[in-house]
């Protein structure tokens, strides 16, 4: 263990297989360069319109939201209704609105108009007195 290793010094460019010019080398550099340049404005695309937008679907669905608005459903509730409308033409929109603003107000109707009766069949007026057997004198 007392041998001293002997380290060789040892210019590994003479190794490489190959060497490159100025040049080259500025070369390459701007390849790259532009590379990632083109890679940072397609994510900039990507990011401001995402991959696979289908603009008719957007544009028939803020159609359907307006027609059920006109249709004095709130804008709230027309988000949920738009997915009842089926049709994708933009001239049947207008009817098939209509048609579900009808439905809906019908089934508001009908919401009111039920009443539910007492279960027991008393009344709310009428009080039972129930027998604890538990209890001494509850009888």
């Amino acid at each position: 263990m007392a041998e001293k290793i002997k380290k060789l010094r040892l210019n590994l460019q003479y190794f490489s297989e190959k060497r490159f010019t100025q040049a080259e080398a500025e070369e390459i550099i701007e390849q790259r360069l532009q590379e990632m340049e083109q890679a940072q404005e397609a994510e900039q695309q990507a990011q401001t319109e995402p991959e696979g937008t289908d603009y008719r679907k957007l544009y028939l669905d803020a159609l359907k939201k307006k027609a059920l608005t006109d249709e004095n459903i709130p804008l709230e509730k027309a988000g949920r209704y738009v997915k009842y409308i089926e049709t994708d033409d933009p001239a049947e929109v207008e009817k098939a609105a209509k048609e579900l603003a009808e439905d809906i107000e019908e089934g508001e109707r009908a919401k009111q108009k039920k009443s539910y009766g007492d279960p027991n069949g008393y009344g709310t007026q009428a009080k039972t007195k129930f027998k604890n057997p538990f209890r001494k004198g509850d009888e």
